[in-house]
């Protein structure tokens, strides 16, 4: 009887990036009639040196992906010095000529531009997993945004209408980002900009001392978040309530504050749940797919461009070129966080 060879996903990397855990392999799979059958391809395309970890990470996290369903997929990796229409074109035509179609393009707003400026763009199915479609007015049949909508997670949290908010951003891409999001509920809301990577925190704080029985919304990194949460407890400085978006739904959260700090904080979360199994494999490789958006944002675009959107894994939908993330608020309690 002929023997049967299952293959793993194959990985090539265009460019040498360290830390990405690789499987080599054939390209093909045999099958019990001597048949050979070709393996589905996949390509991920990120600037190492722009996104930093994030691109380790998101290979990382496809690469579990498919051993966890098992799946013959051969996965090339495009680590591109810069992001312009040259070196997008040039890329995508390397991309081309492996017979690739399938594309999780890690770019960001900004540099979408150049991504569409491509003339054959029409080749290809592009799952974009930092961009939600409100951050552009670009918008092609075959592109899939997978970024959150920062705006809804706001809108949920602050559902309950409160008379004043105040919020408190920093001056980082993510910050900024963030602050015109929650501009865009409608709300009215008194801003302080926290500028510069060493801020007198406690002299910052004192001017909220007037605030008493407001709501407080933090987009601030998890590092800032945490500073601020202790200064105000320590400076007896009370809010009604503090929100934050999936920019703080970290497990950090619970070694940088004390549970005193965190008793009024909700959180707006939109990774859902996992496979055990799933999870366990990501844990051996200290891959984070519990907390971190981006890596889960990329598991949703593996299963969406393998699966052709019919995944069963997510009770995430995808409607009008946009993942449609559930949206949980939850509580940050003494371990964990609860609804």
């Amino acid at each position: 009887m002929p023997q049967s060879h299952t293959i793993e996903p194959i990985v090539q990397v265009d460019k040498k990036v360290d830390n990405i855990v690789t499987v080599d392999t054939n390209t093909t799979k045999v099958i019990q009639d001597n048949t050979i059958e070709q393996i589905d391809k996949l390509a991920i395309v990120y600037n190492s040196k722009n996104i930093g970890k994030y691109a380790i990470e998101a290979t990382n996290s496809a690469i579990t992906t498919l051993l966890f369903d098992n799946k013959s997929v051969e996965l090339k990796v495009y680590d591109i010095n810069t992001q312009n229409s040259d070196i997008v074109s040039d890329t995508l035509n390397k991309i081309y000529d492996e017979n690739i179609t399938k594309i999780i393009f890690m770019i960001t707003p900004s540099n979408l531009k150049y991504l569409v400026e491509y003339k054959n763009l029409d080749n290809f199915k592009i799952y974009l997993p930092l961009i939600n479609s409100n951050q552009t007015k670009i918008s092609k049949p075959n592109f899939m945004f997978g970024g959150i909508d920062y705006t809804q997670q706001f809108n949920m949290l602050l559902h309950n209408n409160p008379k004043y908010i105040v919020e408190i951003y920093d001056d980082s891409n993510i910050g900024e980002t963030l602050h015109k999001d929650l501009l865009k509920t409608n709300h009215k809301i008194v801003s302080y900009k926290l500028s510069g990577k060493h801020p007198n925190f406690a002299a910052f704080l004192k001017r909220y001392k007037k605030y008493f029985h407001s709501t407080l919304v933090l987009n601030t990194s998890i590092v800032k978040s945490s500073i601020i949460l202790s200064q105000l407890r320590a400076n007896n400085i009370q809010f009604d309530s503090i929100l934050s978006s999936q920019v703080n739904y970290t497990a950090l959260l619970f070694i940088l504050t004390q549970k005193e700090d965190r008793e009024k904080l909700k959180l707006a979360n939109s990774i859902g749940k996992l496979p055990i199994k799933l999870q366990g494999v990501n844990l051996l490789l200290n891959n984070d797919i519990l907390y971190n958006w981006v890596n889960y944002s990329v598991i949703v675009g593996v299963k969406y461009l393998l699966e052709n959107g019919s995944t069963k894994l997510f009770k995430t939908l995808f409607q009008n070129n946009q993942v449609q993330y559930t949206i949980d608020i939850l509580q940050a309690q003494a371990y964990k966080f609860e609804h």
